[in-house]
């Protein structure tokens, strides 16, 4: 007898520990899909969506470490649809709130890749998920029988050719103490203004690996590193308005980062500006022409313009849905287009945040023309269609625990017909 049970833990030790994360969610998501078929309304469609994230985050306030964390986490989310690609559980129901680009439900999963306890959580939070599918899905066709016919009538899901991709790269590894005093030092910057209220420096290194495998036969796996240091400063005018200044850098790697010295220069420019704005008097209200130059153009863009043209919005009739009826009309000057490209990972010697190979969906990145020379040509699109644009043009995207929807990549403006900033400033 005590044989039998020696034998039996050493097999399920071995079972267990043998498998990677993408062979483990690939053979649950056969078993379940399998197994779901045998319901009264059986899924069309299941994804399992698995990222690894390890986490470094140093935080410094005034020369101070506030912050010296590592977290390391498995999230799985979990793409499960009944009905059809026509109507399925996630059809928009009216009159309710919508839950476009929200939270999924989703689970932490065990780090170590023990196959049972892997499997066993998939189960669970797939039964979950099928739970909840058809809850949904119940809601979505009462409420269908009852309203007045939608305006946009395009399936809820796309369908897409299935991709098989694999690519490993080293992991991120960074000197933390080095980073910790680069951080004290920038922070401590700060202390030479007692006007300034809230300095900080921080730094974050993210590795994640990516897991995606789905019922119509994708199924891959590959890692995506960046690092960030972010500084932030807010001081305060004299009749009491607040003043904040942010400051961001991106790269792949930290060699991409700028030196520790174009970092201080910053810091000292942002405080020098600081000084200005206490001191300058409140802007009258305006209306009329203005020039927007450097990053607050692109925030510009990014907001008035960007968000507009993801494709999910024009489902959503409580949305603006600004350009929902451009397609070949003229919304810009007929020298400007604008342009999302997530295959290119820098530009002029910048590293592009907005750079990736594969969005969330299992679809491969490509590049939008959005506006060609002033006329609207297209969405930003994921696997939800709209009335004209039935598939995804990979920018089916979200963070981990959140639900993929039409994002934005890296957004180009191209200008055929420049001028310098000394002529610009004369013509307005």
């Amino acid at each position: 007898m005590n044989k039998i049970i020696i034998i039996a833990i050493l097999i399920t030790s071995y079972v267990s520990y043998s498998s990677t994360v993408l062979d483990i969610a690939e053979k649950e998501l056969d078993r379940n899909f399998k197994e779901l078929q045998k319901e009264e309304t059986p899924p069309y469609y299941i994804s399992y969506n698995i990222t690894d994230i390890e986490k470094i985050t140093i935080n410094s306030s005034f020369g101070q470490v506030v912050d010296n964390d590592s977290t390391n986490q498995r999230i799985l989310d979990i793409d499960l649809r009944v009905g059809d690609y026509k109507f399925d559980n996630t059809h928009i129901i009216r009159g309710s709130s919508i839950n476009f680009g929200g939270a999924s439900g989703f689970e932490f999963l065990p780090l170590d890749n023990n196959s049972q306890a892997i499997s066993s959580k998939i189960w669970y939070s797939t039964d979950k998920a099928y739970k909840n599918a058809i809850e949904s899905y119940e809601k979505a066709k009462s409420n269908a029988a009852v309203k007045v016919a939608q305006e946009d009538k395009s399936d809820d899901f796309s369908k897409e050719e299935p991709v098989n991709y694999e690519e490993t790269v080293p992991k991120l590894k960074v000197d933390r103490n080095l980073w910790v005093n680069y951080s004290k030092k920038l922070s401590n910057i700060f202390n030479e203004d007692p006007l300034i209220y809230d300095g900080n420096v921080s730094f974050q290194l993210e590795n994640k690996t990516k897991y995606f495998v789905n019922t119509e036969g994708s199924k891959l796996r590959f890692d995506e590193s960046s690092v960030r240091v972010f500084v932030y400063a807010k001081t305060k005018a004299t009749d009491g308005m607040s003043l904040p200044l942010y400051k961001s850098y991106f790269a792949f790697t930290p060699e991409g980062l700028p030196s520790i010295e174009k970092i201080e220069s910053d810091i000292k420019n942002m405080m020098s500006l600081l000084m200005k704005l206490r001191e300058a008097p409140l802007m009258d209200t305006y209306s009329g022409p203005a020039i927007l130059s450097g990053e607050a153009s692109g925030v510009f863009f990014h907001e008035i313009f960007g968000h507009r043209v993801e494709g999910h919005r024009e489902k959503d009739p409580t949305s603006s849905q600004t350009f929902k009826k451009s397609v070949g009309e003229s919304i810009l000057p007929d020298f400007i287009s604008v342009v999302f490209d997530p295959t290119i990972k820098e530009r002029d010697g910048t590293e592009l945040s907005g750079f990736y190979k594969f969005d969330d969906q299992g679809v491969k990145a490509e590049k939008v023309v959005s506006v060609d020379k002033g006329i609207f040509k297209s969405f930003l699109m994921s696997r939800s269609p709209i009335e004209g644009f039935d598939h995804s043009n990979g920018h089916g995207r979200k963070q981990a625990g959140y639900n993929a929807v039409s994002r934005q990549s890296n957004l180009i403006v191209e200008s055929s017909n420049e001028v310098n900033e000394s002529k610009l400033k004369d013509k307005l």
